[in-house]
């Protein structure tokens, strides 16, 4: 019967016999080839007299990698800038089709975070463009190679570019369809993402905007702090910044503006007024507004003249348009009626050409309230009758759809007081999504 070597035998034809022994050698490659059990024996012993590397040689090879992996992201930052321009010079229904035809481009993660932040630049003016653009990066993410990037960067991206398709589709009005695909992107994220917390945090604080939208006040409250404390973790003092901005805004919603005024004067202190310009205008802006809220007309004009620097370094239309809807409602305060009415109709109209309808048709309830301080009926009745239906079109909450049909009905029979009409106003503001406010 064939007998296999021992242990003691293997460990000196390993180690002795073999050395100048040239048969020796021969043979023990033969016996590991022709026997199982004798090679797993070899492979246990020389596994155990195998050196352990030296930390010089671990940081060698950490340091070898990264240098591979910031060639390779480097070399994809260059090439998903050109992809980007490429297809942003498309027609929106041509570019997934020119992603898809593509058997060796648009596989980039760069490109999907370039996708990204062109989604979130166009979703205050635009939320169909922004989420055209969320539905391309979510094209280009699943094409994103494992093997080059590795499966956590490229799950990651994945779960981003559902994000923000899903964060487009809750400005758009779609809250249900929203909720899913945030829920997918953070389950995704959770169980196969890269684990960067500041990507977690980004989530939450979409998950915020949504519940907000939802009037789930608790449970955005909850993904806020939860942000705040991974930005805070992160040393990410101007993202930090935001979630207080966030912060306020829902505590105006819920009917606290005073604890709004606190939250957004906090958010100062955490925003540098040059690197974080943007973000900074957004803060004071919305400060002047919850002081208009207030009724302090002669502090808050004070207020947007030191601003008006600001608004035009920033140059955004659309922040701009608000900015002169906030300098109407301070007139009607100040009872400068001519000119509150000349902002009002100013400001619609430019709404209305922008295709945002729901702003044309808030503005039109501010309109209304300045007739009625005039005793204006007849305007009143006209303003209710194309207002409440935009309102009514939007799935407006049903205390909401209540109220603006008790003013059209208080309209029509031109018994509308200006404490309905004032109370009315107030609530929709604290309603209905002003996102362009928040910077979202």
């Amino acid at each position: 019967m064939a007998r296999h070597l021992t242990r003691d035998q293997m460990e000196k034809l390993l180690t002795g016999t073999c050395e100048g022994h040239p048969e020796a050698t021969l043979l023990l490659e033969h016996l590991k080839e022709a026997c199982a059990t004798c090679r797993a024996l070899a492979e246990e012993i020389e596994q155990e007299k195998a050196q352990p590397r030296s930390l010089d040689q671990v940081m060698e090879e950490a340091a070898s990698v990264a240098r591979r992996h910031l060639s390779l992201m480097t070399r994809l930052k260059g090439v998903a800038a050109s992809e980007l321009k490429e297809l942003l010079k498309l027609e929106p229904e041509k570019r997934r089709l020119r992603i898809g035809r593509s058997n060796t481009r648009f596989k980039n993660p760069i490109l999907v975070e370039l996708l990204i932040e062109e989604s979130r630049r166009r979703l205050r003016e635009d939320p169909f463009a922004a989420y055209e653009l969320g539905e391309c990066a979510c094209e280009v993410a699943l094409r994103v190679p494992h093997n080059d990037v590795g499966r956590g960067l490229a799950m990651t991206c994945l779960a981003r570019a559902n994000a923000h398709r899903g964060n487009s589709l809750r400005v758009i009005g779609e809250l249900r369809r929203a909720e899913s695909l945030l829920t997918f992107a953070l389950e995704m994220f959770l169980a196969e993402g890269n684990g960067d917390p500041l990507v977690e945090a980004e989530l939450m604080t979409l998950w915020a905007s949504l519940r907000r939208d939802q009037r789930r006040f608790g449970d955005a409250r909850e993904n806020l702090s939860h942000a705040r404390q991974l930005y805070e973790a992160c040393d990410e003092g101007s993202m930090v910044g935001s979630v207080l901005i966030q912060e306020a805004v829902l505590l105006f919603e819920e009917g606290q503006p005073e604890s709004a005024i606190s939250a957004v004067q906090q958010a100062f202190s955490w925003l540098d007024p040059e690197r974080d310009a943007r973000l900074y205008l957004i803060a004071r802006h919305n400060l002047v507004d919850y002081l208009q809220e207030a009724g302090r007309h002669a502090e808050v004009r004070q207020e947007l003249e030191r601003l008006e620097p600001l608004y035009q370094a920033e140059g955004d239309p659309l922040l701009l348009l608000r900015r002169t809807w906030i300098s109407g409602r301070i007139a009607r305060g100040l009872g400068q009626w001519r000119e509150a009415e000349e902002i009002f109709h100013q400001v619609r109209s430019e709404f209305v050409s922008r295709g945002m309808g729901l702003d044309a048709a808030a503005v039109g309830l501010d309109l209304a309230l300045l007739f009625v301080d005039q005793g204006r009926a007849t305007e009143v009745k006209r303003l209710a009758e194309e207002t409440v239906p935009i309102f009514l079109a939007q799935d407006v909450q049903r205390e909401a759809a209540a109220a603006l049909l008790l003013f059209q009905e208080a309209a029509r029979r031109e018994v509308v007081t200006r404490a309905m009409l004032a109370e009315l106003i107030t609530y929709l503001r604290r309603v209905r999504p002003r996102r362009a406010e928040q910077g979202e």
